[in-house]
């Protein structure tokens, strides 16, 4: 355990006007926490919200008040929904860096950019929290770099499989259990808009990928978890068009490799067919969505593909397509539960002990 303040070490007298001789508050941690409930990370913007004047917050800010009083410090925490001990953290937290979104107007989405950076950043230390630095999150040598970076995503999914001891004619195992083996850290994100699927980030070091919670579309979580480790392995530091098109590519290569075999069958499928069962039959071989399958054709000019996805659609709208559950994450989840049994207490109860705040952990803990 931390040794700064808990949230009731101080007496009952004294609360509304005590202070913490020699603690400072971590800015990186308040703004993050804005950030996380959707508040601007600003001075005037934290001091709307929990009522502290602005001089105040911006004398913590240049050491000019260097012992916050309770009664101030607990409106800030209140404000932004986390414990007071979030608020006084001794470390730094790392920034997230490579963030990219899977949603094709991701560059328009400034409010969404900034949460799910935030949330990265908390799922980062949260593992720490958990995992420490025994995790494969630092591998070496790091699985899921070449020697030399390859940047054509078709190539690099091949390269991925080959180190993976995965030949082209095999389909790809759980991606989720995939990812989590190779070091990235998979968790559950807060409700996301719509038309966005997936994110992910690199923060300390260490690359974190953001699902949506709950999803029961279990071929496009596949998907988005392979495009997202598309971005990883082809070392994007932003999203961008150029960006987007290769981990597409990437992930088409890495679920559904461009064989010549592969080539015949879905060129079979998509234009010697008047229904969608040959796309199912790959679809259940290959673990690949239809919707990939025919976005595919349609690149690769496959004459037919316009009209089986109007097909595909009808048949969606009268619930003719099996739905199946989404893989889930375990890393966080197992380590959450191996400590609450160790511990004999709810991992909420031990987080909150640390400082983080419940909402998000029951998150990312979830199974």
């Amino acid at each position: 355990m931390s040794d700064y303040p808990d949230d009731d070490s101080l007496d009952q007298s004294t609360r509304g006007s005590a202070s913490f001789a020699g603690v400072s508050v971590n800015w990186d941690a308040v703004w993050l926490a804005a950030r996380l409930r959707k508040i601007p990370a600003t001075f005037v913007a934290v001091a709307s919200e929990s009522g502290v004047a602005e001089s105040t917050l911006r004398n913590w800010d240049t050491d000019r008040v260097t012992t916050p009083s309770q009664k101030n410090l607990d409106a800030v925490a209140r404000a932004l929904d986390v414990p007071r001990r979030f608020l006084l953290r001794p470390d730094p937290i790392p920034p997230a860096s490579h963030l990219t979104f899977r949603r094709k107007s991701a560059r328009e989405m400034t409010d969404e950019r900034d949460l799910f950076a935030a949330y990265a950043r908390l799922a980062a230390i949260f593992a720490t929290f958990l995992l420490g630095g025994t995790w494969e999150l630092n591998q070496t040598p790091d699985p899921l770099r070449e020697p030399e970076t390859w940047r054509e995503g078709q190539v690099s999914a091949r390269h991925l499989r080959a180190r993976l001891g995965l030949d082209l004619s095999t389909p790809m195992p759980d991606l989720v259990n995939l990812a989590e083996s190779l070091g990235v850290l998979v968790v559950y994100g807060p409700a996301m808009p719509e038309g966005l699927d997936a994110c992910s980030a690199v923060v300390g070091g260490r690359r974190v990928i953001v699902v949506k919670q709950n999803d029961t579309d279990y071929f496009r979580q596949r998907w988005d978890v392979a495009h997202e480790l598309g971005h990883f392995v082809m070392e994007h530091d932003s999203a961008g068009r150029e960006n987007e098109a290769a981990a597409n590519d990437f992930a088409q290569g890495l679920l559904f490799p461009w064989t010549m075999t592969n080539r015949r069958r879905l060129v079979g499928a998509v234009r010697d067919t008047d229904d969608l069962e040959s796309l199912l039959n790959i679809q259940a071989d290959w673990q690949v969505s239809v919707d990939a399958l025919l976005t595919t054709a349609k690149k690769q000019k496959i004459r037919g593909a316009q009209e089986k996805a109007m097909l595909l659609t009808k048949h969606r709208e009268v619930g003719g397509l099996e739905v199946l559950p989404a893989e889930s994450p375990t890393v966080l989840p197992n380590a959450a539960d191996s400590a609450a049994l160790r511990h004999k207490r709810p991992i909420e109860a031990l987080a909150k002990e640390e400082g983080f705040p419940e909402d998000f952990v029951k998150l990312m803990v979830s199974h």
